[in-house]
């Protein structure tokens, strides 16, 4: 079979117009795996960013509730005196029985929960070095049969600089 010049010409004319779309859809696949590389670095970043910055609340937080472990234990010295209070008033038969407040108690274990829930988050966002210490410290604390608001202000000092260590 003998070619002309104008079949050769048609023939040609298909080839660039199979070059053309194969270097445009090379083009558009380029294009959209680019685009795809580049949201998912954006979207990394917003994770690491949210993150980072839920630690940043989670040192602070911590941070706050040790040092509200003072009022802690002063709120439960209130309540023991005023217990014992009740409790001479009552063999004295000079205390008319009403219902108790338990205002302090509801305000105390709202405390406790949140302390332990913020505890709970460091060792859930933190390192394995926040973890253990978190462990020693509960270890130690049931060893030496120390009251959760007792904990001695040098752990929280050395644990927020663990975590700090650990951003």
């Amino acid at each position: 079979m003998v070619l002309t010049k104008m079949d050769k010409e048609k023939k040609w004319d298909l080839k660039i117009a199979l070059y053309g779309a194969l270097i445009g859809g090379g083009i558009a696949l380029l294009s959209t795996l680019t685009s795809l590389y580049f949201s998912n670095e954006d979207r990394r970043y917003d994770e690491k960013k949210a993150i980072l910055n839920k630690k940043i609340e989670l040192i602070d937080k911590t941070a706050k509730n040790y040092y509200q472990l003072p009022g802690v234990e002063e709120m439960f010295n209130y309540s023991f005196n005023k217990n014992i209070d009740t409790s001479r008033r009552l063999q004295e038969n000079s205390l008319d029985l009403t219902p108790k407040d338990y205002t302090l108690s509801k305000e105390l274990s709202l405390i406790r929960a949140d302390f332990f829930a913020t505890l709970l988050q460091d060792q859930l966002y933190f390192g394995p070095k926040t973890r253990n210490y978190l462990d020693s410290i509960e270890s130690k604390r049931e060893l030496l049969k120390i009251p959760w608001w007792k904990t001695p202000e040098s752990s929280y000092v050395k644990l927020l600089a663990i975590m700090t260590s650990e951003l």
